[in-house]
C-alpha cells in the first residue's frame, strides 16, 4: 500500500508542473485542471478504493487553496464529455 503523505506530495508536485507547463508552453494564463479518479467511478465514496478520499481529494483541496484552478477527482466518463472539456484546459 502506498504511503498517503508521500503519494499526496508526488501528486501535488505533478499538478504544479502541469500548471506551470500549461502557462509557459501553451500561454494559458489561468489553467483549469480537472483530475480524474484513479478507481472506477472515482471510487464510489470508498466502495471501489480509497485513493480518491485519502490522496487525490485532499491534494486537490491543498492545491486549490494555493491558488490553482483545479478540481476533482471526477470519473473519467464525466471528465471527457464535450461540455466538461469546454470547462477545462
Amino acid at each position: 500500500r502506498v504511503q498517503v503523505p508521500q503519494a499526496a506530495q508526488r501528486f501535488e508536485r505533478t499538478a504544479q508542473v502541469l500548471d506551470r507547463g500549461l502557462r509557459a508552453d501553451f500561454g494559458i494564463d489561468a489553467p483549469r485542471i480537472v483530475v480524474c479518479g484513479l478507481n472506477p467511478h472515482a471510487g464510489e465514496g470508498g466502495h471501489l478504493g480509497r485513493e480518491e478520499i485519502e490522496v487525490i481529494g485532499p491534494a486537490v483541496a491543498a492545491l486549490s487553496a494555493q491558488g490553482l484552478a483545479i478540481s476533482g477527482p471526477v470519473p473519467a466518463d464525466t471528465a471527457f464529455t464535450p461540455a466538461a472539456l469546454e470547462r477545462t484546459d
